[in-house]
């Protein structure tokens, strides 16, 4: 009979725990400013002044693609009215920044409406350097020698003819899928802590490294949970 009181009193005990947790949280997300409204940004810039892109955001996600209707990169965003967005150009560099003002910036209630996306023209960037805290990362073509991408929260997806001459990927939560034809000379270190790697034809859990010519194609990739797939 004791017994049966202590488990009924600890069932009761978890009951309210998690229904504390509950209520907490819609609480949180209801307090999230329901009524803001979202801005844009457009803006077209010469790839004569561009040599580096670096993008820092909070909760968009991000979307690289080829301009193919002209020479020019053009940059687009939708963002909440409350948190901070800026594009500045310095020393050939543009610098995207998006920050979130909210206690909740880790939560986007407008999911994809949000995002920042860039149409580059090929062999036009040397470096693109992406640092995500909340979103996910697509590129749609190689148009860079140096990729440097670090998410914390969200999956990377990297389509493209070739591989960068260096790339370096991580993430902390989220698949990282890379779909570019083998290069013909090349190194590949990935590393998933919690998660399955898959290499073309070669699939192992945990390290895989595999070098192939006089290493012209560096690729590092490092998941702390989350797969990764290069096919």
């Amino acid at each position: 009979m004791k017994n049966i009181l202590m488990l009924i009193l600890l069932i009761l005990l978890i009951m309210t725990t998690l229904g504390g947790a509950f209520f907490y949280f819609k609480s949180k997300k209801l307090s999230y400013p329901q009524n803001e409204h979202l801005k844009t940004y457009n803006k077209t810039f010469s790839k004569k002044e561009i040599k580096n892109l670096v993008i820092n955001s909070d909760v968009l996600n991000i979307l690289i693609e080829e301009n193919i209707n002209n020479q020019n990169i053009e940059v687009s965003a939708q963002y909440n009215s409350i948190n901070q967005f800026s594009v500045n150009l310095e020393n050939n560099t543009l610098n995207i920044n998006q920050f979130s003002v909210s206690e909740n910036k880790n939560l986007n209630f407008n999911g994809t409406k949000e995002f920042i996306k860039l149409s580059l023209p090929k062999h036009t960037i040397n470096k693109l350097q992406i640092k995500s805290a909340v979103g996910n990362i697509n590129i749609k073509e190689t148009l860079f020698n140096d990729l440097n991408l670090k998410s914390a929260v969200g999956n990377i997806k990297f389509t493209g003819n070739e591989f960068p001459n260096i790339t370096h990927i991580i993430t902390d939560v989220g698949n990282v899928k890379i779909n570019i034809p083998k290069p013909d000379s090349y190194i590949i270190k990935a590393h998933a802590s919690v998660g399955s790697i898959k290499v073309y034809d070669n699939s192992k859990m945990g390290n895989f490294t595999e070098t192939f010519g006089n290493e012209n194609k560096k690729i590092f990739i490092d998941s702390n949970v989350g797969s990764i797939k290069v096919y």
